[in-house]
């Protein structure tokens, strides 16, 4: 009985120290989970956006400008970007301008950067071409959407930035001439006479819908003497238009197709306008541009109607 009893008292004793074993043990635990350190706070992803350098190509000869831009984007992670999350404060987003920029590869502009694109995984650098529609404006913004929005801005007035036609693989234009616009006016189509087929004078026979817009000029030879052969009225945003028909003759100005100016002559250009709504009183003189060429060269030269 005695025995009995040791044994009793010593498997109690032994499940008392199992019990206070268990509960150091769990205490243990709870302290390392209560004392664990919690995990960092995630790097939050961010970027750079850099423009390291451009140039503003703004041509007498093309309806819009452009810039071709070295831009530099960064990031502390890897990331990708395409050009759909660039635009302009035209509204023009650069992964649709191929209207813009197509017809100038097409006539052969080199639409090239300094330096070479690179891309990693966490550096992009691109030469990015930005069409300008309003060419009057002083500035352009190229906004990139990343975490936020970055800004680009360009000084279209700097002249350090002006680009060159050379600089885009296109041959300057030499000619003979300078011609200067010094006004412009709507001419009444029955101030045209042709000749009929007896040899007298008839009223030109101009369509219903044409109307006529004259622009004087002062033609001056940078040589000796020169004579336009050739010409057309460019308006923003409405077209090309031909001069009027050169068997045409005006009774009340001096036509200065054919003329020679040797050195300078002053007389008319007529342009026949085949849109009967475009007024000509609400055009801005910086949306015409006229286009002469003088005989014996092929180029055409562009002048600018405004003064």
């Amino acid at each position: 009985m005695k025995a009995s009893r040791n044994s009793g008292y010593i498997a109690q004793v032994l499940l008392i120290v199992a019990l206070i074993a268990a509960i150091v043990v769990m205490g243990i635990g709870i302290m390392a989970l209560l004392t664990k350190p919690n995990d960092p706070e995630p790097t939050p992803q961010t970027y750079s956006v850099t423009l390291e350098n451009y140039h503003y190509f703004n041509f007498d000869d093309l309806e819009y400008g452009f810039i071709l831009a070295r831009v530099e984007i960064s990031s502390n992670k890897p990331f990708s970007i395409d050009l759909q999350r660039m635009t302009t404060n035209e509204q023009l987003t650069l992964d649709s301008i191929d209207n813009y920029k197509n017809p100038l590869i097409d006539a052969g502009y080199l639409l090239n950067c300094p330096g070479t694109d690179e891309t990693t995984d966490r550096t992009v650098n691109l030469c990015l071409f930005i069409p300008i529609i309003n060419t009057s404006a002083s500035e352009a913004v190229l906004k990139v959407q990343l975490d936020r929005t970055y800004n680009a801005s360009f000084n279209l007035l700097d002249s350090e930035h002006f680009g060159t036609k050379e600089m885009v693989g296109i041959d300057e234009v030499t000619t003979t001439f300078s011609a200067q616009v010094l006004k412009y006016r709507v001419v009444s189509t029955r101030s045209f006479t042709v000749e009929d087929a007896e040899g007298g004078s008839v009223e030109a026979p101009f369509s219903s819908q044409s109307q006529v817009f004259g622009f004087e000029i002062k033609l001056t030879a940078l040589n000796t003497s020169t004579t336009i052969e050739a010409a057309t009225l460019t308006i923003e945003g409405a077209g090309t238009y031909q001069l009027v028909n050169p068997d045409y003759t005006n009774d009340e100005e001096l036509n200065l197709l054919g003329l020679t100016a040797a050195p300078q002559q002053t007389a008319y250009l007529f342009f026949e306008i085949t849109d009967p709504d475009l007024d000509l009183n609400d055009l801005a003189a910086s949306s015409m541009t006229l286009f002469l060429r003088a005989a014996g060269e092929s180029d055409f030269v562009a002048v600018s109607s405004a003064p």
